[in-house]
């Protein structure tokens, strides 16, 4: 309603009062370093406000469609800001990048491809392979195996030292993932009885226990 001219001084004006308090922060004097040493504590105060990586990536299941380790889930002492990658079951599989040439394609894009993604080295998954085949006919689920080493041909190339140290486990450990990022189970060392090992997990996955609180 205000002439465009008049309107600009007005608000001008409300700005600079508004905004005039905050030239003390730049001041040299005593005054000045009082302000700003109250100003970082009041946001160091209201971090956990502003800074939430940690509860946003850092969740982990306690029940349901994974198979807890009996120790702690790891987590940082500042658990709400911080986040702390690991594949300990329950959490969010850690982020790793294909060394494929011109790749974007993470450990997350990996396991979104499918509902349930187990994820060995190449070199163990022949043993792997037929054990997947065994749940399949024992529960009626596909679990998708992707070739993963170093060489031109696997579908995520991923070098034995680089697998085992992202996901926190030997090079012929074995993760079981979800279609959502989260490890459903994990083996850290080489497994001598596949079949056997699945057949146990997914009896735990499907016990009426692992539901409940």
């Amino acid at each position: 309603l205000l002439p465009r001219a008049l309107a600009r001084k007005l608000v001008g004006g409300l700005l600079a009062g508004g905004l005039k308090p905050l030239a003390r922060l730049a001041e040299a004097s005593g005054d000045g370093a009082v302000l700003r040493t109250r100003v970082r504590r009041t946001i160091d105060r209201q971090r956990e406000v502003f800074v939430t990586l940690g509860m946003d990536l850092g969740h982990a299941l306690s029940r349901g469609f994974v198979c807890r380790e009996p120790h702690p889930h790891p987590r940082s002492p500042n658990a709400h800001t911080e986040y702390w990658p690991t594949t300990s079951p329950g959490g969010l599989i850690p982020h790793a990048w294909s060394g494929q040439r011109g790749s974007d394609l993470s450990t997350r894009d990996l396991a979104r491809q499918h509902p349930l993604t187990l994820l060995v080295q190449a070199s163990q998954r022949a043993a792997w392979l037929a054990a997947l085949d065994a749940v399949n006919a024992q529960w009626g689920i596909r679990i998708a195996c992707p070739c993963i080493d170093d060489s031109d041909a696997a579908q995520f190339r991923l070098a034995a030292p680089a697998f085992a140290q992202a996901l926190e486990m030997a090079p012929d450990g074995a993760l079981l993932v979800r279609g959502d990022g989260v490890v459903v189970w994990r083996s850290r060392h080489r497994c001598a009885a596949p079949a056997q090992a699945l057949a146990d997990v997914f009896a735990t996955l499907f016990s009426h226990n692992n539901y409940q609180s």
